[in-house]
């Protein structure tokens, strides 16, 4: 039995060999015409715009949301009032966690988890600043930061070095 299509022009069914439509007279009723493209115009539009919808588009690169999950340190610190300081800059004081610390990139608990998450019991911190009751600091040594500049840039060190944690959790040395 040979396989049947839709005409083009009316939607009888007819074999793919005719050449007119039984129904309407189209010639080459089994081709594609106005109707199946109007229709597959359809589907398209329809398919894009579902993606469009439930979709959503990555950040752009510009964003301050692209580099590392969250706010850029910069951005965030400003906004909250306290500039933001370089991994390079020198440490006020050192001091430790007694305890787990949650970590955030800027200055407050609204801000996002740090990449490195949290701060364990023990570590030390070298303090950078101190504002609305946090502390800016990082954990590294100034005499390792440099070579983190050097492998990984300035702003991709500043983000990964630098933190915020609230100043009650951490004990200054002595």
């Amino acid at each position: 039995m040979p396989k049947l299509y839709a005409c083009k022009d009316c939607g009888h069914r007819v074999s793919r060999s005719a050449e007119r439509c039984p129904s309407c007279g189209s010639k080459d009723p089994s081709r594609s015409g106005p109707r199946a493209l109007a229709v597959g115009l359809v589907a398209v539009f329809a398919v894009l715009l579902l993606l469009a919808v439930f979709v959503p588009s990555p950040p752009s690169s510009s964003s301050p949301d692209a580099a590392a999950g969250g706010p850029i340190l910069a951005d965030s610190s400003e906004l909250a009032g306290c500039p933001n300081l370089s991994a390079r800059s020198p440490e006020l004081w050192s001091g430790r966690s007694d305890s787990e610390v949650n970590l955030r990139t800027g200055p407050g608990e609204s801000f996002p988890l740090h990449e490195s998450g949290q701060l364990l019991p023990g570590e030390r911190v070298f303090a950078l600043q101190t504002c609305n009751g946090w502390v800016q600091g990082r954990t590294l040594a100034a005499a390792l930061v440099e070579r983190v500049f050097e492998q990984s840039g300035a702003e991709r060190a500043n983000e990964m070095l630098t933190f915020w944690v609230r100043s009650d959790l951490i004990v200054r040395d002595k």
